[in-house]
């Protein structure tokens, strides 16, 4: 049974993060005056800080999930918003729904990790077959990843495949904006980008496995 899968994650919130990253960013050997030091802090350090606070929602250890979109074979896309812990309940629901999940996404070891990191740090058993599927390499048949299925060596982004298959993708939201979209408030346009991510997905593996040939 196939499980089209997509989540969007947002970085740490955590005080204690932007106190780790901070002190781990330093001014350049190369300064050595005291005022030539504050003078970098002041004008380079805050920038720096939250280009690598923005980071961390691509690390499972320090981000969280806010979304997450799934489909079941042919049945419609279902997206849900909310607390970090039921997400992870409902995808944990949904991969344990059949006895060998095969699981399609666009980089989707990345979401499978993600995933299973975050059920670590908030300390949910995340199933049986969340945890085998972590465990897995990402050519393991368990796993179809499209991007890999594209082309197992070159990156290529969701959208650009759709374009290259002639597939219409539904929103113009880059995964990069959903921090932004998520600190004013902009729900429905996080939801309709992952449901647009799943449905594309499905079409991609559809085009791609000649499945509607």
């Amino acid at each position: 049974m196939n499980i089209y899968l997509d989540i969007e994650t947002l970085p740490s919130a955590a005080d204690w993060v932007r106190e780790e990253i901070a002190q781990g960013i330093t001014c350049p050997g190369n300064y050595s005056k005291p005022e030539s030091i504050a003078k970098w802090e002041a004008e380079n350090k805050p920038s720096l800080i939250e280009e690598a606070l923005q980071k961390t929602g691509l690390d499972g250890g320090y981000g969280q999930v806010c979304c997450v979109g799934y489909a079941v074979e042919g049945f419609p896309v279902m997206v849900r918003l909310g607390e970090e812990g039921n997400l992870l309940e409902i995808v944990k629901e949904v991969l344990e729904s059949t006895q060998q999940p095969v699981v399609v996404g666009h980089n989707i070891s990345f979401d499978i990790r993600f995933l299973y990191q975050r059920c670590v740090v908030n300390g949910i058993w995340p199933g049986k077959n969340l945890y085998a599927l972590s465990q897995v390499k990402p050519w393991d048949k368990s796993l179809a990843d499209t991007m890999l299925m594209w082309h197992p060596q070159n990156k290529v982004s969701l959208p650009k495949l759709c374009r290259i298959l002639g597939i219409e993708k539904h929103d113009s939201v880059d995964g990069s904006q959903i921090a932004q979209l998520w600190k004013y408030g902009k729900k429905d346009e996080i939801l309709n980008h992952c449901r647009s991510d799943v449905e594309s997905v499905r079409q991609v593996y559809q085009k791609l496995t000649f499945a509607k040939v």
